[in-house]
């Protein structure tokens, strides 16, 4: 894990007991019968400025290393160091990372609207963290939360950036190949790139599986309809064959709460999985 990595992810860091995944009648059906969940690549989540709003806080920096530095003419590797990372960003755009979200809260009534078609008809599907946290480490993956603090998203930008500057410039002087070195720090602003989100999402108080960059020749990729286009997702396969998932469904608000438990709990039984079933206590409906 890189130094950007444990500024986000410290060692002392606990994820809730559970994390929670908001989802579809059809979607929670396709989960538990499959035992796994489909990563959205982030380029089609439904906040359109994923990845872009990284990319904007990295730009911002690289222009006012440029400025700067503009004065010192004879550093000339100072200048292509700072051209390689301006068109690395721009790539940064097109890998092939896929995200599946959580919330620590199952039952809230903004992401019943935001992420379930017609709230009263969704489900969220609590995770143990310790389940997760396994699935990531065997699928490649990694668990992290989210972002949010301005403040924080530019230290941590600024942190990246330097030491990188750092390191590579004086590599330069000593004539000393940056390949490597330019190979880490971009994977780090993937990283970064992943778990940065606009501050007016906080409320969400989101968690992330991030897949690597991979590609679309992998066995686990697949397109899924999509509303307008159709969606590349990783499949992420959430337990071992022989395990049992372990999971806490919160129904939605709906009319009929006890009928939709009764078949909840009937849908666990058919997919062995194990866990608990209960309504929401959201007052919410639609009319």
């Amino acid at each position: 894990m890189s130094d950007i990595s444990r500024l986000v992810i410290p060692d002392d860091l606990n994820a809730p007991d559970r994390l929670y995944h908001y989802s579809s009648q059809q979607g929670l059906i396709g989960i538990l019968s499959s035992h796994a969940l489909w990563s959205t690549r982030i380029q089609y989540l439904n906040d359109s400025t994923e990845f872009r709003y990284t990319l904007g806080i990295l730009q911002d920096a690289i222009r006012v290393r440029r400025e700067r530095f503009e004065v010192f003419k004879s550093k000339l590797a100072v200048g292509k160091i700072l051209d390689v990372m301006a068109k690395g960003f721009e790539s940064m755009q097109s890998d092939h990372i896929h995200v599946a979200c959580f919330s620590g809260n199952g039952d809230a009534l903004n992401l019943w609207r935001g992420y379930c078609p017609q709230g009263s008809r969704g489900f969220s599907i609590g995770f143990k963290a310790d389940q997760i946290c396994d699935a990531a480490s065997r699928n490649g993956s990694f668990l992290a939360p989210c972002v949010y603090d301005p403040q924080k998203q530019t230290e941590l930008v600024n942190r990246l950036v330097d030491d990188f500057f750092s390191q590579a410039t004086k590599a330069k002087e000593e004539g000393s190949d940056t390949k490597g070195m330019g190979h880490d720090f971009f994977n780090d602003c993937v990283f970064l790139a992943s778990v940065l989100k606009h501050p007016s999402f906080k409320e969400e108080g989101e968690w992330r599986i991030v897949t690597g960059p991979l590609p679309d020749n992998h066995d686990k990729i697949g397109v899924r309809q999509g509303k307008i286009v159709p969606i590349p997702y990783f499949r992420f396969e959430l337990v071992q064959p022989n395990d049992k998932l372990d999971v806490e469904i919160v129904v939605g608000p709906t009319p009929e709460t006890e009928l939709s438990i009764d078949s909840v709990r009937t849908l666990l039984k058919i997919h062995g999985c194990v866990g608990t079933v209960r309504g929401s206590t959201v007052p919410y409906r639609e009319i």
